[in-house]
């Protein structure tokens, strides 16, 4: 009897954890640029997406009717077939200007990193914009002389809240 209950139990768990992990996998959306900016990246269905000219946003859900700051992960592109550089020169050429960009422009960590295959830059760093003090998580890549910025931003309070959803999405950035 006992083996019967843990037999019983045990196919439970596996289709309990089946579903799930459908669940899971099905839970993200993919975005598709046009291709002129030539990327694709997943995102969490609950999460809404804004297209703008060379910039695209992932927004959070709204916590409530109040919510003033949605959590977000923005994609930007800059072309630099008319500048061209190196990663390391572009990062120089954005840490100069960022306090230029941003009150309170402050650097907590930098370093070198990989997004897939592709050679990125790590930045954390906050900063206040629009009156809201912000921190931010931003890796940066070029290839085919475009940068490509991802940058998570959130209140400093709810920055860990959307962090995974933020890293899982800037991970799976695909620069075709």
């Amino acid at each position: 009897m006992k083996k019967v209950f843990l037999v019983i139990a045990l196919v439970a768990l596996c289709v309990f954890s089946m579903v799930h992990l459908k669940a899971s996998a099905d839970d993200s959306k993919q975005y598709r640029s046009s291709s002129m900016y030539n990327f694709s990246i997943s995102y969490p269905t609950t999460w809404d997406v804004k297209e703008m000219n060379n910039a695209v946003i992932f927004l959070s859900p709204a916590e409530s009717s109040t919510d003033t700051f949605r959590e977000n992960v923005n994609v930007y592109i800059e072309d630099l077939s008319k500048s061209p550089m190196t990663l390391e020169q572009y990062m120089k050429l954005t840490e100069v200007n960022g306090p230029k960009l941003m009150k309170g422009f402050k650097v907590l960590d930098k370093g070198p990193t990989v997004i897939g295959d592709q050679k990125a830059e790590l930045t954390i760093y906050e900063g206040e914009v629009n009156g809201n003090f912000l921190k931010f998580r931003a890796y940066t890549m070029i290839k085919n002389k475009k940068a490509y910025t991802l940058t998570y931003t959130a209140l400093p309070d709810t920055y860990n809240k959307y962090l995974a959803d933020a890293e899982n999405i800037s991970q799976s950035i695909n620069l075709n």
